[in-house]
C-alpha cells in the first residue's frame, strides 16, 4: 500500500500544479480578453450564441455585456447577413485573419480563431470597427462611377458594366438588349434658352429612364446628350 502511495504521491502533485497553472493561465487569457481595447467576441459554433464579450464589443452591439451574452449573432445580423459569404468563410475557418464583416449598419475588419471552451467547439472574434472608412470608400467609388450631373453611371462605369454584362451572356449563352438614346435638338435649346435649359431637359430624361429600367438593368450617361 506504501509503494502505491510512493509511486502515486508525485504524479497526483503534479497534476495539481498542471491544473493550478492552467487555471492561472487561463485567468490571465480571461483578462487579456476583457481588458482588451479591440472589441472580441466569443461565439459557440453550434448555434451562434455569443458566450463572451468584452466592454469594447458591448459598446460596438450598442448593449450592456449581460444584455449581449442573452442573445445570438443573428440578433446583431441585419437579415440574410449570417449567409453573406464572408461570414461563412468565418465560421467554417479554422483561423481567418482581415476579412471585412458586414455587421448590422456596420462593417467590421475581423480577425477570428477557433477554440474549445466548455468541451465545446467555439469561435474568438476580435473586431474592428470600419464603418467611417468603409462608408468613405464607397463614396468616393459612387463619384468615381456616377455622372454628377444626372446620377447615371458615367460612361467609364457604364462601359465596363456592358463589358461584363456581354461576357457573362456569352458564357451562360443568353440573350439581353442595348438601347441608345440621343436627344435630338439639345444644340437649339442651349442657344435659345441657355445651358440651363438644355441641363434641365437632360436630367429630366435621366429621371425617366432611371423610373422605367429594372433592378437588373444598368443606365449611363456617354457624354453629351448621348
Amino acid at each position: 500500500m506504501l509503494e502505491v502511495l510512493f509511486i502515486f504521491l508525485p504524479a497526483e502533485k503534479q497534476l495539481k500544479k498542471t491544473f493550478e497553472e492552467y487555471q492561472r493561465s487561463e485567468a490571465g487569457l480571461k483578462r487579456l480578453f476583457d481588458m482588451s481595447p479591440t472589441p472580441m467576441i466569443m461565439v459557440q459554433l453550434a448555434n451562434l450564441k455569443l458566450v463572451r464579450v468584452n466592454q469594447a464589443a458591448a459598446n460596438l452591439l450598442k448593449s450592456s455585456d449581460e444584455e449581449v451574452t442573452q442573445k445570438y449573432l443573428s440578433d446583431f445580423l441585419d437579415p440574410g447577413q449570417v449567409e453573406d459569404a464572408a461570414w461563412q468563410h468565418v465560421l467554417s475557418r479554422q483561423s481567418v485573419a482581415g476579412i471585412e464583416l458586414p455587421l448590422g449598419s456596420a462593417m467590421v475588419m475581423a480577425f477570428a480563431t477557433r477554440t474549445t471552451h466548455d468541451a465545446k467547439p467555439h469561435l474568438i472574434l476580435g473586431l474592428i470597427d470600419i464603418t467611417a472608412r468603409y462608408m468613405q470608400n464607397k463614396y468616393l467609388a459612387q463619384l468615381a462611377s456616377t455622372d454628377s450631373m444626372t446620377g447615371l453611371m458615367n460612361r467609364r462605369a457604364f462601359l465596363e458594366n456592358l463589358e461584363l454584362a456581354l461576357k457573362k451572356a456569352g458564357e451562360r449563352k443568353m440573350q439581353f438588349s442595348v438601347a441608345f438614346l440621343d436627344l435630338d435638338g439639345l444644340k437649339h435649346v442651349n442657344d435659345t434658352h441657355g445651358h440651363q435649359e438644355g441641363d434641365w431637359y437632360i436630367c429630366t430624361t435621366a429621371s425617366l429612364i432611371r423610373t422605367a429600367v429594372g433592378e437588373r438593368d444598368i443606365a449611363g450617361r456617354l457624354g453629351g446628350d448621348e
